[in-house]
């Protein structure tokens, strides 16, 4: 974690929260449901604009990561209407 933008200093904060037999634990808090506040400044490290965009970008998108590789997309929705998220990313998954 050291190597990438940002990970010294979340290595040090998770260290600082638990000994090593708890570590773990601290590290996949609020996993693909909440952003911890120890991991929002890795924000400023990525690019979160990468799946935002109508219908067919998000679907362009999905298919260039099939065609690097990737098998799984990890997705969740949010915002008021979830049952409208939902639909628009099953059609953008049906055009990539």
């Amino acid at each position: 974690m050291d190597a990438k933008p940002g990970g010294r200093e979340w290595r040090a904060a998770v260290e600082a929260l638990a000994g090593t037999d708890e570590r773990h634990l601290f590290t996949f808090e609020g996993h693909v449901a909440d952003l911890t506040a120890r991991d929002r400044p890795l924000l400023d490290h990525i690019d979160t604009r990468t799946m935002v965009g109508d219908i067919a970008r998000i679907g362009r998108k999905l298919s260039r990561l099939g065609d690097l590789g990737y098998q799984e997309v990890i997705y969740t929705p949010t915002g008021p209407d979830v049952p409208r998220e939902l639909r628009a990313f099953v059609t953008a998954r049906a055009l990539a």
